[in-house]
This record gives structure tokens, sequence and C-alpha cells, in this order.
């Protein structure tokens, strides 16, 4: 990525990482509720499009 910023491409990379359900729910679990598993990913929506970012 040529060009950008070092925080957009972190922000980017952020917004990449977090599109994916298992990561997504492993964090909310993790700083949300103090690690329980309270967000599964199968109850998670499909994948995100990126386009949007």
């Amino acid at each position: 990525m040529e060009g950008m910023e070092p925080m957009a491409e972190k922000d980017i990379l952020e917004k990449v990482l977090l599109s994916h359900a298992d990561v997504f729910a492993d964090c909310v679990n993790t700083l949300a509720y103090e690690g329980r598993c309270r967000i599964l990913e199968k109850d998670l929506p499909g994948t995100v499009d990126l386009r949007i970012w």
C-alpha cells in the first residue's frame, strides 16, 4: 500500500482483520466480557463487504 500514511494503513488492516467473524467474536469477548464466551462466531452475520471502507 505504497503512498499511504502508516496510521491509515493500520486502520485498514484493523478493519480487514475485524471483518473475520472469529476474530471479531474473540475481541468482543475479551474486551467487553472479560474473556467469557458470550459472542459466538456462528451467531454473527456473514462476511462484510470491505469496499465500504
